[in-house]
């Protein structure tokens, strides 16, 4: 998918929870993951808070049959990356025809942030931490 050079964005931060893989009826996957960025200021305490960024990305039926080989199907919760995205409608009719009017950001790449070895250590210390 080509970027949109008047609508974009880029955001760098940490994956708050493992991405959510949800299969479409034409064999097209929907992943959403959430990343929270720091904000590059402090309040009068001294606290910096995050932005927690909803973001959506869409492989196609052809690609998704080799989805363990796809960026979206490494990524776990704490990961740092860099996502690329454009703003979208995402506007839908409910079962009930109400009408929904919503924005989302569609994801165009990703790059991790950190190297493999740091990300391997972070999910050996998870899966130690994890009830048996």
């Amino acid at each position: 998918m080509r970027e949109n050079l008047n609508n974009h964005g880029r955001v760098t931060g940490r994956l708050t929870a493992d991405p959510v893989v949800r299969p479409n009826a034409n064999g097209s996957l929907t992943i959403r993951f959430t990343v929270a960025a720091r904000n590059s200021w402090k309040d009068t305490d001294g606290t910096v808070h995050a932005q927690y960024l909803p973001l959506i990305a869409y492989i196609p039926a052809r690609s998704a049959r080799n989805f363990d080989r796809n960026v979206y199907a490494m990524l776990h919760k704490g990961d740092k990356i860099t996502v690329s995205y454009t703003v979208m409608n995402n506007n839908y009719t409910d079962k009930n025809g109400e009408r929904h009017y919503e924005l989302a950001l569609q994801a165009q790449t990703v790059m991790f942030e950190e190297s493999k070895s740091t990300v391997d250590e972070r999910a050996a210390r998870r899966a130690e931490a994890e009830p048996a």
